[in-house]
């Protein structure tokens, strides 16, 4: 502006008009009237709009002149824009670093510290920033507090805080899988409750979002409910571990197991391609000279025949050994029999001729009638099973079997001449993994009726069990780890858990005694009367029943291992099979057996045999008569806590124990929850847990090592110990 007014004075000096000159005055004329409005607006009280600011700065910067006014309309347009900004960012949220931004612009502008936008601003970052250091400790902490999360959570909204976008959202995602899993609590709470067992949840998903939880450091609301519903769920699990013999198993075996079990079954139970056959010999083996040539050559000439053999009812594999009496096959490996173990001149028989010979078994295998309750169970289960679809086709394959041979079933019309066929069918029974007890028990009298092998006709089985030696128990690995034999001779670091083991182990002991008295009463043939006629079954006394011999192998057995070289050539001997019948038609009643049509047959056997100790303390049977000792500790423990629920009751156990049974300290009576008498708080006790049979992997090399010290015997001794002295009994 100097500039022009030096050059408007020197204009005045000329003697001439100039075009130039008087543009130079206009244009003065119109900066000088800018200037004075622009002044007028900046000393206003009253702040001016943004639109006359912005039209101002305009025509000032047009002049392309250096204004004094223009600088301070541009600072002044910047202000107004900032407090625009601000009052608008009050009702939206901002991040902390907004917020810092927005803070710092206001500074530079010179935004007065008392400006009510700037201070609101200065105590958001305050805010914003507590709120973050709380949330952080919150996120860090050992034990998360959701209602604390929560409440943060929900500040930052009302209040818009200003918080940074990462805090907020790791806060909303603890709090999203909170209540994603209360919500699939509660659904699951509410559609395990359905009528329909086909619309409750299944168990797998049930598992999945419980597995989810665990991850939680808090549980959401009725969680309680869906896990005690998880525990009626599991338990109903354990107890088809406990009849397939995997107690111990995780639970996820189950299922596993299962699917092997009808996978068995469905080579054992075949009636279709399975059927009764002459004796037949392996594919590598020439056909033996008794069998017809047309037949041998009709059998291996068809491509589609499948000659199956063994209890196991499968194709020849591996090392073979035949029986000298039925002439059937055998794989080594299903009979627990080493190859180096024999020879080829020796002789074999089999566990399906002479009873006395064990199978080996690598788990128990269930009652068909048992699977059959356990699937009644399914109904009033929270969740669906995943097992149900097996276990019914391991029912339905089983009964569909049980009807075919039902016919051959009838202690009145066999003969003689069903001899082989018996065999045959008690053979794939045998190799299934299921027991079907009264067909077992029938062909296995029909077999020693009609060729008797051992000397004493079979004992009637019960139960299966598997014929591995049980795990060492924790309290066996510790004394062996610490080279002791007593638990009082451990060291005293280790004396309080060796106690809890052992009396855990007397829970277990004490109720499987309990649990087991019917099934040493009803094993032991010839101690009681059978039938409703009271007859006998057998003609001798069950405490003559013999150990289970050796496996005796000599003279001319035939092995085989499968494709190897020579091999030695095998001939149906029929004269080597027993066929002299014993004396059994007086033991035999036809009534021994019967039939149930809604549970299958089964074995009668008499009233107090099938009765639970609670059963006959309280109807007044006579208790030591089956072998019972009513003064062990475990069955005096359980037998007291019967009897003293009833006078009468108490009376009884002073006529049995003494009159002094309830006194004072001496009086033996202990808390079944402290057996040993060491002090426990209720509930403490474990009774719950049963010894039960623990089924590991053994490779083959291990089986050759137990075999190879006799090479004149087979000695399966890893039968249950348990089951054999409850036969002998």
């Amino acid at each position: 502006m100097d500039n022009i007014y030096r050059l408007l004075r020197r204009a005045e000096n000329l003697g001439f008009e100039s075009p130039e000159i008087s543009q130079l005055q206009e244009r003065a004329e119109a900066i000088k009237n800018f200037q004075i409005t622009a002044k007028q607006v900046l000393e206003r009280r009253q702040p001016p709009s943004i639109d006359v600011v912005e039209e101002l700065l305009d025509e000032g910067q047009n002049f392309n002149v250096d204004i004094p006014q223009v600088e301070e309309l541009s600072r002044v347009l910047e202000q107004l824009k900032w407090t625009d900004k601000a009052k608008l960012s009050r009702n939206s949220p901002m991040t902390l670093k907004d917020v810092k931004d927005l803070i710092e612009d206001g500074k530079r502008l010179d935004i007065p510290v008392y400006n009510d936008d700037l201070a609101f601003f200065v105590e958001q970052l305050a805010a914003g920033q507590t709120w973050e250091k709380k949330a952080q400790e919150l996120i860090g902490a050992d034990s998360v507090h959701y209602a604390q999360l929560q409440a943060l959570s929900d500040r930052a909204r009302s209040e818009l805080l200003p918080v940074s976008a990462e805090t907020l959202a790791a806060v909303d995602q603890i709090l999203h899988k909170q209540r994603e899993a209360h919500r699939q609590i509660l659904d699951l709470n509410e559609r395990s409750k359905h009528p329909d067992l086909r619309q409750r949840p299944k168990y797998v998903e049930v598992a999945e979002v419980m597995k989810k939880i665990e991850e939680l450091q808090a549980k959401p609301a009725g969680t309680l409910d869906l896990e005690k519903e998880q525990k009626r769920h599991e338990d109903w699990m354990r107890k088809g571990k406990k009849l397939f013999g995997k107690t111990n198993a995780p639970l996820h075996i189950l299922k596993s197991h299962m699917d092997y079990v009808l996978d068995r079954n469905a080579d054992c139970f075949d009636i279709e391609h399975d059927k009764p056959r002459v004796p037949a010999e392996p594919q590598s083996r020439e056909p033996s000279l008794e069998v017809a040539d047309g037949e041998a050559k009709q059998s291996w000439e068809n491509r589609n025949f499948r000659e199956v053999f063994c209890i196991c009812r499968r194709t020849e594999a591996g090392m073979m050994i035949e029986c000298e009496l039925c002439h059937e096959w055998y794989h080594g490996k299903c009979l627990k029999i080493a190859r180096g173990k024999v020879k080829e001149d020796d002789k074999y028989t089999c566990p399906i001729c002479d009873w006395r010979v064990k199978i080996p078994r690598d788990a128990a295998r269930p009652k068909l009638e048992d699977l059959i309750a356990w699937r009644d169970e399914i109904a009033g289960l929270p969740f669906q099973p995943e097992e149900e679809e097996v276990l019914n086709d391991i029912i339905a394959t089983a009964q569909r079997f049980r009807d075919h041979i039902a016919a051959y079933c009838n202690p009145v019309l066999a003969t003689a001449s069903e001899a082989e066929t018996q065999r045959f069918y008690l053979r794939k029974i045998e190799g299934a993994e299921i027991l079907l007890a009264y067909e077992t028990n029938f062909f296995r009298q029909q077999v020693h009726k009609w060729g008797a092998v051992a000397p004493e006709p079979p004992p009637v089985l019960e139960s299966s069990k598997s014929t591995r030696k049980p795990r060492p128990t924790k309290l066996q690995k510790m004394l062996q780890q610490y080279g002791v034999e007593d638990p009082d001779d451990l060291p005293e670091s280790v004396k309080g858990k060796a106690n809890s083991l052992k009396r855990k182990a007397l829970n277990a002991e004490a109720a499987a005694v309990v649990h087991g008295t019917p099934v040493a009463a009803s094993t032991s043939p010839g101690a009681n009367s059978y039938g409703p006629n009271g007859l006998p079954f057998f003609s001798r006394n069950s405490s003559s029943q013999p150990q289970t011999p050796s496996l005796i192998i000599s003279g001319n057995a035939h092995l085989h291992a499968s494709h190897g070289p020579g091999s030695a050539t095998s001939s149906h001997g029929r004269s080597g099979f027993k066929t002299d019948r014993m004396d059994l038609d007086a033991g035999l009643q036809p009534s021994f057996f019967a039939h149930d049509h809604s549970s299958g047959p089964h074995l009668l056997v008499g009233d107090n045999a099938s009765m639970s100790l609670e059963e006959r303390l309280l109807r007044g049977l006579p208790i030591g008569d089956d072998g019972m000792d009513m003064h062990s500790p475990p069955i005096k423990i359980r037998a007291l806590e019967i009897l003293g629920r009833t006078e009468e009751g108490r009376r009884q156990a002073e006529e049995i124990y003494g009159r002094g049974v309830w006194g004072g300290p001496n009086s033996g009576v202990r808390d079944v929850n402290d057996p040993l008498g060491i002090g426990v708080a209720d509930g403490d006790g474990d009774d719950s847990m049963f010894v039960d049979l623990v089924n590991e992997d053994e490779d083959d090399d291990g089986d050759r090592r137990k075999v190879a010290e006799n090479s004149s015997s087979f000695h399966l001794d890893e039968h249950d110990n348990t089951a054999s002295s409850l036969l002998d009994a």
